[in-house]
């Protein structure tokens, strides 16, 4: 029996594969079949965009995913570690303003990567794990991010994107001020 359709493996190790021959289709001496065991190991897949087009166009992919290509809103993540050894399990997240996680990662081993990531326009926060701990927000596509809501303590006037910071309670306002030694004026929040 021949297969009317060929059949594609992609990555992973597939174990023992069982190919079995009918020698009496292909001689006239009706020879008995013969068994035949052969091991199919393959190397992980990469799945991603294999368009040297795209920003995020990656020449390792084994197996290409188009919708995964990027072709604006690209940005490039730049990963340090100063010992060179590596994050040690610390972790970037980028999340957007509903919290959503959109990337995660890390910086494995060595000392830089570049990441080419694929955002859509809006608002986004940065963070990561272990260390100062730290978050950065930022935005794609070209909107100023900031609370949109004229009503809130907070409103951004230059904002046209909103970010989730609107503040319509517990608002404070200090001023310090009024003196020739304004510099000599501190406050803290405590």
């Amino acid at each position: 029996m021949r297969p009317t359709e060929p059949d594609y493996l992609y990555g992973g190790n597939f174990g023992a594969l069982t190919i079995q021959l009918n020698r009496s289709n292909c001689t006239s001496n009706n020879t008995p079949a013969q068994v035949f065991t052969v091991t199919l190991t393959g190397c992980a897949e990469e799945v991603g965009c294999d368009d040297i087009y795209a920003c995020n166009y990656s020449p390792t992919v084994t197996l290409a995913d188009p919708s995964l290509c990027c072709y604006e809103n690209c940005a490039n993540l730049q990963l340090f570690d100063s010992g060179g050894d590596g994050w040690e399990g610390a972790e970037y997240l980028i999340s957007d303003v509903s919290g959503a996680l959109v990337y995660s990662g890390t910086l494995d081993a060595g000392a830089y990567e570049l990441l080419p990531l694929c955002v859509l326009i809006g608002c986004y926060s940065l963070a990561v794990t272990s260390g100062a701990g730290e978050a950065a927000n930022f935005s794609a596509g070209g909107v100023t991010c900031g609370c949109t809501d004229p009503t809130a303590c907070n409103f951004n006037v230059a904002a046209d994107t909103d970010d989730g910071s609107c503040c319509d309670e517990s608002c404070v306002t200090i001023s310090a001020g009024g003196g020739s030694q304004d510099g000599q004026i501190s406050w803290e929040i405590v």
